[in-house]
């Protein structure tokens, strides 16, 4: 071999060396960091209504002694606040004449009302003064005094209605005397079921989810009961719970980093009637990565052993990305299926933990050394 072609040859192999070090390294560098997402819940205040003309909004309780009311206009707009017994608030409602008690006309006011009497009383925050035009009002009122016997009234769930299990509705019920807290519980027939909350405020509505394992039934009722009284409570009518085939991915979500050819336990729950299901990887783009496990017994886990390669993407190593994700399906039926959270794969390769080859060199300077001790053999033997 003579030395031209022996310089070439050398030369070539270092010139593709560099490029795929330098390669590497670039991508490496594009490497992006991972955040978790904070989310912050804002407390509800006063309700709020946006008013057209003659328009009202209105906040209604039992009181025997004061009531506390206050609202606010934006934009600025006179408004008329009134306050009617319950009585008089129905004959207004419905169109008759009926007196009431004027508290104020303004833009933003505020105020107590004492109280003739007891009663329902209802707070009415109306827009009919002289060429109002449209605005929001945030209005609120509180009422004090309640000497009636303790008393709970369910209004929903109600006799007819049916929820599917896992499903989200709200409780409402009615009550009189003054007490702050009620236990809810759910009960199937005279069977306790789960409880909902263990106490939660008397203000007569609260959001529920209807437990994912629950069995088809028509005999389900709610149960409220005054925590200061505990002979005090009411169950609601019967109604149904239907069961409908769903499913839901509990891992992994979108703070699990994964490593190829690491094990994980991927994790899940259904309702219905579902025996068996199959798991499949999908890619950043939305392409299929691996099938994962095909007719896999319904068991809600399964332990994963994360694969090196995209198998449906000409075989090529898995890429970093914090966009892959597993879908689970029915396995008889595809239109029932659910995709996890985003979560993150890195190929093992960009394991920190692994140790590099040589301590104290970088791989190109490592090539470059082994290059240039190769020309000087090789000149030397020629």
């Amino acid at each position: 071999m003579n030395k031209p072609k022996l310089y070439s040859a050398l030369f070539s192999f270092l010139l593709v060396s560099m490029i795929i070090i330098f390669a590497n390294e670039i991508s490496e560098g594009n490497t992006k960091d991972l955040t978790e997402d904070i989310l912050i819940n804002r407390p509800k205040s006063s309700d709020s209504d946006y008013l057209l003309h003659d328009d009202f909004a209105t906040e209604g309780g039992w009181a025997e002694d004061y009531i506390n009311w206050g609202f606010s206009t934006n934009p600025s707009q006179t408004i008329e606040c009134w306050a009617l017994d319950d009585t008089e608030y129905w004959d207004w409602y419905f169109g008759s004449q009926a007196s009431g008690e004027h508290l104020s006309s303004a833009s933003i006011d505020s105020g107590t009302f004492f109280l003739p009497y007891g009663d329902i009383w209802h707070i009415i925050f109306w827009n009919n003064h002289t060429s109002s035009s449209s605005t929001s009002v945030t209005y609120g009122a509180s009422f004090y005094g309640d000497t009636r016997p303790h008393d709970i009234s369910i209004i929903r769930p109600y006799s007819g209605l049916t929820l599917n299990a896992g499903s989200g509705d709200t409780l409402q019920w009615t009550s009189e005397g003054t007490f702050s807290n009620v236990k809810v519980e759910l009960f199937k027939g005279g069977t306790f079921v789960s409880l909902v909350y263990s106490s939660t405020s008397n203000d007569g509505a609260e959001a529920w989810t209807v437990p994912m394992n629950s069995e088809p039934s028509t005999d389900y009722r709610i149960k409220i009961t005054d925590m200061s009284d505990t002979s005090v409570y009411d169950f609601s009518d019967y109604f149904m719970v239907s069961v409908v085939d769903s499913i839901t991915i509990l891992a992994p979500n979108n703070n699990t980093i994964l490593y190829t050819e690491g094990s994980f336990v991927i994790k899940w729950q259904s309702t219905g009637d579902i025996p068996f299901v199959d798991i499949a990887l999908y890619d950043e783009g939305g392409g299929l990565a691996s099938v994962v496990r095909e007719r896999l017994p319904n068991t809600g886990e399964l332990e994963w052993t994360v694969p090196y390669y995209d198998h449906y993407d000409g075989g090529h190593p898995l890429w970093e990305s914090s966009n892959y994700k597993l879908k689970i399906e029915h396995y008889s039926n595809p239109t029932i299926f659910a995709y996890s959270e985003n979560f993150t794969i890195i190929p093992r390769e960009d394991d920190i933990r692994d140790p590099p080859l040589i301590s104290g060199f970088e791989p190109y300077m490592l090539t470059i050394i082994i290059c240039i001790i190769s020309l000087a053999y090789y000149k030397k033997k020629l």
